[in-house]
């Protein structure tokens, strides 16, 4: 098992929340111009979008908490005890992986409506080219039970960083940090214009 080296997790600390713009799809429009199962569909994406940002924020600060830890001497640990950051990080990254999985999901849903939700194309095609890979590793999260019945060797049995520290990896699946970034940077751009969408009869930008 290899323990990260350094931190190849792009810092996406400058996608702000949307919070704000969900509290006023919620609370302030009415989705007018969406159908029903649109305004669902907005409401929830927005949601997962945030729960997986935060998500891959709290497992890069953990990542970055371990990396300190390796650093400490043995002395130090000696006197204060090791804290095994990666165990938490695998818990953050999970979340991270389920919600973007999710977030697939509803973007399919959208193709049998024909409301005001704009699709981005340039958008969709990006976020599509790393549906396979998404759905392989989160499987794998999922259903390790299964991996070990089809494996001899299933390691690592949790997420865990490459021995490039790169990518995210577990039972043989891997996911490059910079592709997993580049994914929620896009979701996070599409679920800030279908907030657009949904509160349009306000007349105001969100």
């Amino acid at each position: 098992m290899a323990l990260p080296k350094s931190c190849r997790m792009p810092d996406l600390s400058h996608l702000e929340t949307l919070l704000p713009n969900l509290f006023t799809a919620v609370l302030g429009a009415e989705g007018k111009f969406l159908t029903k199962r649109e305004r669902c569909i907005v409401r929830v994406f927005a949601t997962l979008t945030e729960k997986a940002r935060i998500s891959y924020y709290r497992a890069r600060e953990l990542l970055l908490a371990e990396i300190e830890e390796m650093k400490r001497t043995s002395e130090e640990i000696q006197k204060n005890g090791r804290y095994f950051y990666f165990v938490d990080f695998d818990y953050h990254m999970e979340n991270c992986l389920n919600a973007v999985r999710r977030l697939y999901w509803l973007l399919d849903f959208v193709k049998g409506e024909h409301g005001g939700i704009r699709i981005n194309r340039t958008l969709k095609r990006r976020i599509n080219a790393h549906r396979d890979k998404i759905a392989n590793i989160r499987g794998a999260v999922e259903h390790l039970e299964k991996e070990i019945r089809k494996k001899d060797d299933v390691s690592p049995i949790m997420l865990m960083v490459s021995e490039d520290d790169k990518s995210v990896i577990i039972a043989g699946y891997s996911l490059e940090f910079e592709n997993l970034a580049q994914l929620l940077t896009d979701f996070h751009t599409m679920a800030k214009q279908w907030l657009d969408d949904f509160c349009r009869e306000l007349g105001q930008k969100r």
